[in-house]
């Protein structure tokens, strides 16, 4: 039989033990809820899906201006904005100043008339002029006899007075004879050149002045045939009469713009990207969705705008309407393959950015999860994660959240550990 002291002392090396035990899984238990609590999540290998979503107004990919041939006065409005037009359908009719154009041209043929006669009457005195005159273009009829025949003279008398029948004076009278019959027909010469010379060049100046005069009246008749021709000014193509730039009796100028026709069923959604996106390009597919349709649509131009990148998509349809509002999503996955690592494992600091690695080492109180700071350097990213183009060559787990503050070091307690560690 067990004596007394033999019971107490087992008893109380029992209880101790077991004291022992509790304080130790109390302790831990205690350690354990100080600790901060992080989720852990591991690189993967993928390609970056790049998403964004925009929205913009529908617009005619092509308009066709109406422009007016001449200017006039707006007679009658025949279309409305907003309705469809045909090709060949009146939009209006011009009014134009017939009487005050046929008077200018009634002047102009006055004037013509006049300057006819004119240059008919200058024709008579040149022809009259010239008929008159002798082959040197002056009337050398009995001028030119009288030259010979003084000439003439001066021979005999230059032998006469050779030969001592004539006296000295008699031969000097029949050279100033024949000196004035030359001077005579040297005045009739130049006052022949100089009529004909006027009366040339006043004919020239007439006809310079029915020159123009016929260009006038062309423009003249011209103009009164077109007032015929652009009475109505009608669609040039069919399509939707988007505006109609003209009211009755108003005064319209040349090539003035007086509607716009949207053309086809081609419309263009015009919308603004962030300045940083880089995966939208021309060619590229997209959809366009609202409350009364879902589309699709092709990228067409990317250019920058104050407040980022502007996007247009053409998108074809019968049902679309300018103005109607789409909501326009952009989606891309990237050609290549990268290390991944969700946004929210990235931290930065002045060193650059880094991530958390958990690690696992044996502790006082069993195994126990730390963390690594490791540096990395980062490529492009998407709405979820971000490439790592150096610093990663392992798919440990990285710290995603944490509810406490950590730093490289720090002992974790990890909320998913069995996604990553078996014991």
């Amino acid at each position: 039989m067990k004596s007394a002291g033999m019971i107490n002392k087992k008893t109380f090396g029992f209880g101790f033990l077991l004291l022992l035990i509790i304080l130790i899984l109390c302790s831990k238990t205690i350690y354990s809820h100080n600790l901060p609590t992080v989720n852990a999540v591991r690189p993967i290998t993928g390609r970056l899906s790049k998403m964004e979503i925009a929205s913009g107004p529908a617009a005619w990919a092509e308009i066709r201006g109406v422009y007016l041939p001449m200017g006039g006065v707006c007679g009658e409005i025949l279309a409305k904005e907003g309705e469809r037009v045909e090709a060949g359908q009146p939009l209006l009719y011009m009014d134009f100043d017939w009487d005050e154009t046929e008077r200018g041209l009634r002047e102009i043929e006055t004037r013509h008339a006049k300057l006819d006669a004119d240059i008919r009457s200058i024709e008579q005195r040149l022809d009259r002029l010239r008929r008159a005159s002798g082959p040197d273009g002056f009337d050398a009829g009995n001028l030119a006899r009288d030259v010979a025949r003084a000439r003439q003279e001066l021979e005999d008398a230059q032998a006469l007075y050779e030969a001592g029948a004539i006296s000295l004076r008699t031969l000097t009278e029949a050279e100033e004879a024949l000196e004035s019959l030359y001077a005579i027909q040297n005045r009739a010469a130049a006052d022949y050149a100089a009529d004909e010379s006027s009366l040339v060049s006043e004919l020239a100046l007439k006809n310079f002045d029915i020159t123009l005069l016929r260009l006038e009246e062309e423009r003249y008749r011209r103009t009164l045939a077109n007032y015929d021709a652009y009475s109505a000014i009608a669609a040039p193509v069919a399509g939707q009469l988007i505006s109609l730039n003209a009211r009755k009796g108003e005064k319209l100028n040349e090539y003035a713009l007086v509607a716009e026709i949207g053309v086809g069923r081609e419309f263009i959604v015009e919308c603004t990207v962030s300045p940083d996106n880089n995966f939208v390009l021309p060619g590229d597919a997209c959809a366009l969705s609202n409350t009364s349709h879902a589309l699709k649509g092709t990228v067409t131009k990317v250019s920058p705008s104050a407040r980022g990148k502007t996007v247009s998509v053409s998108v074809a349809s019968d049902e679309v309407a300018p103005g109607e509002t789409f909501a326009v999503r952009f989606e891309k996955d990237s050609a290549s393959t990268y290390t991944l690592a969700p946004n929210g494992a990235l931290n930065q600091d002045n060193d650059g950015y880094f991530v958390y690695r958990v690690k696992r080492r044996d502790g006082m109180l069993g195994k126990e999860y730390y963390l690594e700071r490791v540096n990395v350097e980062i490529g492009d990213n998407d709405s979820y994660y971000t490439a790592i183009v150096k610093g990663i060559t392992f798919f440990e787990p990285l710290v995603l959240t944490s509810d406490k503050p950590v730093k490289a070091g720090s002992v974790v307690k990890l909320a998913n550990v069995g996604d990553f560690f078996v014991d």
